[in-house]
C-alpha cells in the first residue's frame, strides 16, 4: 500500500466520521431509534486510520504509528462532536431567560404548568421544545409533577428550571414568582459570562499586536543604543 493511498485512507475516514458528526446536528447527538451512535463511527473512523498506518508501516513501528494515530483521529473527532453539544448549549441558554419569562406570564394568566410548558414549547420551538414536549405529556397522563419535572435536571442548562417547577410542584410556591426569579438570574449569568468573555478577548488580542510592535521598538530604540555604544568602546580602544 503506497503512502498515498494510506493518507487517502486516513482523510476520507476522518472525513466520513466528521460529516456524520456534523449531518446529525446539535439536536440529534444522541443515538436514534435505531441504536445508531455517533461515537461508534468516531471511534471505527479512527481504527481505520491506526490500522492504514500500520499497514504501511508494519512491525512494531507500525504498530506504535497507528496507535498514536488512531488516538489523535479519535479526539479530534471528539471536539467536533463537543463543538455541536456547544452549540445545542448556547441555544438552550439564549432560550431559556426569554421562555421563563413567557412561561410566567402563562401561569400568572392562569394557565397550568403543563399548558404553560406547551405553550411556550410552540412559541420557542427548537431543543428547548423538544425537551418540554414530553414533560407536557407525562402531565397530562397524570405524571407526579415534582418527578416530571426533575426529568429537565439531566441538562445542567435546563436544571435551574427543573428545579424550580419540581419545588413550586412539591412546596406550594408560587410558579410564577420562582420563575420568573430564575429567569432574572440567568439573564444576570448571561451578562456576566459575556462580560468576562470580552475581557479575554481584549487580553488574547494584545498578544499579537505585542509580537507586531516588539520587533519595530527593538530597531527603533535598542538596536541604536547598542550600536551607539559598541561604536564608543572600540573608539576609546
Amino acid at each position: 500500500m503506497s503512502a498515498t493511498a494510506v493518507l487517502v485512507a486516513v482523510v476520507a475516514a476522518a472525513g466520513g466520521a466528521a460529516g456524520a458528526v456534523r449531518g446529525r446536528g446539535p439536536e440529534l447527538r444522541r443515538p436514534s431509534a435505531r441504536g445508531r451512535d455517533p461515537a461508534l463511527g468516531r471511534r471505527a473512523a479512527a481504527g481505520l486510520g491506526g490500522v492504514a498506518v500500520f499497514a504501511l508501516l508494519g512491525g512494531w513501528l507500525g504498530g506504535a504509528a497507528g496507535l498514536v494515530v488512531a488516538v489523535v483521529l479519535n479526539r479530534r473527532l471528539t471536539g467536533l462532536e463537543s463543538r455541536s453539544g456547544r452549540a445545542l448549549r448556547d441555544r438552550l441558554r439564549a432560550d431559556l431567560p426569554p421562555a421563563a419569562d413567557l412561561f410566567a406570564a402563562c401561569l400568572v394568566a392562569g394557565s397550568t404548568p403543563a399548558d404553560a410548558a406547551d405553550a411556550v414549547a410552540h412559541a420557542v420551538g427548537g431543543p428547548l421544545a423538544g425537551r418540554l414536549r414530553p414533560i407536557v405529556a407525562s402531565l397530562r397522563l397524570g405524571g407526579d409533577p415534582g418527578r416530571c419535572w426533575l426529568g429537565l435536571t439531566d441538562d445542567p442548562v435546563l436544571a435551574p428550571l427543573g428545579r424550580v417547577l419540581a419545588r413550586a410542584a412539591t412546596g406550594g410556591v408560587p410558579a410564577a414568582v420562582l420563575v420568573a426569579g430564575m429567569a432574572d438570574e440567568q439573564r444576570a449569568e448571561q451578562r456576566r459570562a459575556a462580560t468576562s468573555a470580552a475581557r479575554r478577548v481584549g487580553v488574547r488580542a494584545t498578544i499579537p499586536l505585542g509580537l507586531c510592535f516588539l520587533p519595530a521598538f527593538l530597531l527603533v530604540g535598542v538596536v541604536p543604543i547598542v550600536i551607539g555604544l559598541s561604536t564608543s568602546l572600540l573608539r576609546s580602544r
